[in-house]
């Protein structure tokens, strides 16, 4: 799984919308919902519910959160540690 994958979920997630995440970052619309499927068939399970007024997690998708910010963290502190 890619790191990338993960930092979209997590945009998605706390802008609340696919169309938000897209334009911070710097992408389309449909390549964050490429994405979005990508993650959820390798997971095996949905991760957002989605609608026009935006995305709402999924219970499975809440419960995996925190482990995708705890990557995102790790992630972080070892380019840190890299660059340093």
């Amino acid at each position: 799984m890619s790191i990338k994958k993960y930092e979209v979920l997590l945009r998605v997630v706390e802008l609340g919308s696919l169309t938000k995440a897209a334009e911070a970052s710097g992408c389309s619309q449909s390549a964050v919902s490429h994405i979005l499927n990508d993650l959820e068939a390798e997971f095996g399970f949905t991760i957002l519910k989605r609608s026009r007024g935006g995305v709402q997690l999924t219970e499975n998708g809440a419960r995996i959160l925190p482990s995708v910010r705890g990557i995102l963290n790790y992630n972080e502190q070892l380019n840190q540690t890299v660059a340093s």
